[in-house]
């Protein structure tokens, strides 16, 4: 993974000790890196492994693929961003 979850979180636990506020400040950021992941691995991560041993219809399946790559290479990466500036 990109970026460390569990630094995230302790990181804001520390900023709220000295501002109350804090995580008022970053709670939709967070809330919506929460989210994505939980899409990323519980819905992306499961598409593209039964896509892995799927036969039938290639164009459907590459299709799958580049969208699940995409997701991983940019939605995911994007916290990362997100996390360092």
């Amino acid at each position: 993974m990109c970026f460390d979850t569990e630094q995230v979180t302790a990181t804001t636990i520390e900023k709220c000790a000295t501002d109350p506020v804090s995580p008022y400040r970053v709670a939709d950021d967070y809330l919506e890196m929460i989210g994505w992941l939980l899409l990323a691995f519980y819905a992306w991560a499961r598409t593209l492994r039964l896509v892995a041993r799927a036969s039938g219809d290639v164009a459907f399946y590459v299709d799958k693929r580049v969208r699940g790559r995409y997701f991983f290479g940019f939605k995911v990466a994007e916290f990362s961003y997100r996390n360092n500036s």
